[in-house]
C-alpha cells in the first residue's frame, strides 16, 4: 500500500489554521472523556448508597480499580471505565467533523487504513507478550494463579475484542497522530514534539494505580519507554497501524489473559500474576521493543534516522 508524499507527522495532509485550532481537539477529547464517566459515576453512587459503604471502601477502590468492592462484575467494571474512551472519541470525531478534518489523515499517510499492519503488530507483539510470560513462569511458577471461569470469560473475551482495541486507537490516534502533528506544526521541531507529546501521554497515566503500588519513578520508565517507542514507530512507518496493534496487543493481554497486582485493568483474566518487582517487566518490554523495531523495519524497510530528517515543508508555517 503505497503512501501518499510528505510525511505522516511533519507535512499531514490536512492544515488547521491556528495552533488554537489543536487545543480546540485537545479540549474536545477531554470533555467527551469526562462525559464518558458519567455511566460510572452514577452507577457508583447508587452502589455506595445501597451498600451504605464507607469513605474507606470508596477510597480503597478509587486506589485500585477494584469493582467488587462495589459489588459489582469485573466485566460490567469494564465496560463502564471502556465509557470513557468511547466519549473521548465521540468528542474527537466531533472535532473532526466540524474541522472538516478526514480520520484517516490523523492515522495514516496511506490512501487507507492498513489492516495488514495493524494484525502485524498485534499479532507479533501478543506473541512476544506471551514468550516473555512463559519464560517468567518457567522462572517462578509460584507467583502465577490460574483463575478460569468459564461463564465470565467468555464475555470479557468479548469485550477484549472488541472494545478493548477501540480503546487503544483512541490513545494512539490522539497522543501520537493529532497532539503529535499539532506540536511539530506549531514548533517545527519534531524533537521536542516527540519529548513533549510522550510526556503528556506518561502524565495522563500517571493517575494509574500502579504508580502508587510501584512507584512514579519506576513507572515513569516504562510509560516514557512506551510513548516513545511508539512515537518513533509512527513517525518512522508514516501511519500509526503497527502503533494501534501493538498497544491493543498490550492492553487485550492485560484485561483478558493476565493481570498483575496493582494493574489499571482488574479483570476476570485467565492468570493473575503476584508481581513483587515491576522491573524485570520494564527490562522486558524494552527488549521487546528492541526486537518488534527490528522485525518491522526489516519487513517494511523503514529507518528512524530518516524519518528524523525534517525537510522544511512548502506549506505556509501554521500560525496565522
Amino acid at each position: 500500500m503505497t503512501p501518499e508524499p510528505g510525511n505522516f507527522i511533519t507535512q499531514p495532509l490536512y492544515r488547521l489554521s491556528s495552533p488554537l485550532f489543536y487545543l480546540m481537539g485537545i479540549f474536545a477529547v477531554a470533555l467527551g472523556y469526562i462525559s464518558g464517566q458519567t455511566p460510572m459515576v452514577w452507577i457508583q453512587l447508587q452502589q455506595v448508597k445501597k451498600y451504605k459503604l464507607g469513605s474507606e471502601e470508596v477510597s480503597r477502590f478509587l486506589e485500585t480499580n477494584d469493582f467488587s468492592i462495589l459489588h459489582l462484575n469485573a466485566n460490567t467494571g469494564l465496560l463502564l471505565m471502556l465509557c470513557m474512551f468511547i466519549g473521548a472519541w465521540l468528542g474527537y470525531l466531533f472535532f473532526l467533523r466540524l474541522s472538516k478534518i478526514p480520520l484517516l489523515k490523523t492515522i495514516t499517510l496511506r490512501i487507507q487504513f492498513d489492516w495488514s499492519r495493524y494484525l502485524f503488530g498485534f499479532g507479533v507483539w501478543m506473541l512476544l507478550t506471551i514468550l516473555v510470560e512463559i519464560i517468567f513462569y518457567i522462572n517462578k511458577p509460584e507467583i502465577y494463579h490460574w483463575r478460569f471461569d468459564a461463564d465470565n470469560f467468555i464475555i470479557l473475551l468479548l469485550i477484549g475484542i472488541s472494545l478493548v482495541p477501540v480503546q487503544a486507537a483512541l490513545e494512539e490516534v490522539f497522543f501520537r497522530g493529532f497532539v503529535l502533528q499539532g506540536l511539530f506544526a506549531t514548533s517545527k521541531k519534531i524533537g521536542l514534539s516527540l519529548l513533549i507529546s510522550t510526556l503528556f501521554f506518561s502524565m495522563v497515566h500517571s493517575m494509574n494505580p500502579e504508580i502508587e503500588k510501584y512507584g512514579f519513578w519506576t513507572m515513569q520508565v516504562y510509560y516514557l519507554g512506551a510513548g516513545l517507542f511508539l512515537a518513533f514507530l509512527g513517525l518512522a512507518d508514516n501511519g500509526l497501524e503497527l502503533s494501534m496493534g501493538i498497544h491493543a496487543a498490550t492492553n487485550v493481554f492485560g484485561s483478558v489473559l493476565l493481570k498483575y497486582e496493582g494493574s489499571v485493568l482488574q479483570t476476570q483474566t485467565l492468570v493473575e500474576q503476584k508481581l513483587v518487582n515491576p522491573w524485570p517487566m520494564i527490562f522486558t518490554f524494552y527488549l521487546s521493543a528492541a526486537i518488534m523495531w527490528w522485525l518491522c523495519s526489516k519487513k517494511y524497510g523503514f529507518s528512524l534516522s530518516r524519518a528524523l530528517e525534517v525537510k522544511k515543508s512548502k506549506d505556509e508555517p501554521i500560525i496565522s
